[in-house]
């Protein structure tokens, strides 16, 4: 599965939100998350220990939409500049095989934005 580049701009003070589509790449259909749970993080670096996580949840299971999010609260806890997030999806373990999927489905650059009104 092809990983979708996406770079995001986070207001800091504000309320944070993206959604995404998932798609099967054989198909260029959503992909079914039925099963999946999603998660993402913001970092400063691919290696940085400190990290944001975002409220990640799956919004339709046959769509393939996906959404991320951040309150107020956190936004205004992140200093300004550049970072990195990604979005994994994961199966869970399957019954059968006893085999868990995780995918890396978005990834990209993303812009903290300083807040001026208090």
């Amino acid at each position: 599965m092809a990983v979708y580049s996406h770079n995001l701009i986070i207001n800091q003070g504000a309320d944070f939100t993206k959604n995404f589509t998932i798609e099967d790449a054989s198909t260029n259909s959503p992909k079914s998350l039925v099963g999946y749970a999603v998660s993402a993080q913001l970092r400063k670096t691919p290696t940085s220990s400190s990290k944001h996580t975002f409220i990640s949840t799956v919004t339709s299971d046959s769509g393939g939409n996906v959404r991320i999010s951040l309150g107020a609260t956190e936004t205004s806890a992140i200093k300004s500049g550049r970072y990195v997030y990604d979005v994994v999806i994961n199966s869970g373990i399957d019954t059968v095989s006893g085999i868990s999927t995780t995918l890396r489905v978005v990834q990209g650059s993303a812009i903290v934005n300083p807040g001026i009104t208090r």
